[in-house]
């Protein structure tokens, strides 16, 4: 085998967008599956036609499943983009570095759980970060439970040190 680099194989194919893989994946299909097919050959000599059917029947499932799974992932990628855009969106407008979990549920737009918000921080660390926000009651007081401060969750606006 060639001396391949491949880490900038999967780097590059990790940056590739779904629709660019599901089209070259498309493309190489015959010949992948023409391999499977050499493949079962050589490890079941003798099958019958039947079963060779069956088995590429069974490859033909599997790419579905993943094309499927492909553009799931995509999907989810695009909504945890959104809602990270909602609240940089919401704490810019107000010039605000840090919001509550409450504040950024209000400002996205579809139905979330602290899990959701939970998974947008960490997907874009280079955006937003968790914070402890001291609880406050109506008057702007911070609330004191045996003598301590209470802190509930946030998030925090990452700020680029760098300013050259």
């Amino acid at each position: 085998m060639k001396d391949y680099d491949f880490k900038s194989i999967i780097e590059t194919i990790s940056s590739a967008s779904p629709s660019h893989l599901a089209l070259v994946s498309f493309l190489v299909i015959p010949v992948v599956m023409n391999y499977w097919i050499e493949t079962i050959n050589k490890t079941v000599p003798g099958i019958s036609y039947g079963w060779r059917i069956i088995a590429l029947v069974v490859l033909i499932l599997v790419y579905l499943a993943c094309l499927l799974w492909l553009a799931m992932e995509n999907q989810r990628a695009r909504q945890l983009k959104r809602k990270r855009d909602q609240i940089i969106a919401k704490m810019v407008a107000n010039d605000w570095k840090r919001i509550s979990f409450e504040s950024a549920k209000a400002a996205i737009t579809s139905p979330t759980t602290d899990e959701e918000i939970i998974a947008v921080i960490e997907s874009f660390p280079e955006a937003l970060r968790f914070v402890n926000l001291i609880k406050k009651d109506r008057n702007g007081q911070a609330l004191r439970e045996d003598g301590r401060k209470v802190y509930k969750s946030g998030i925090g606006l990452v700020v680029p040190t760098d300013r050259t």
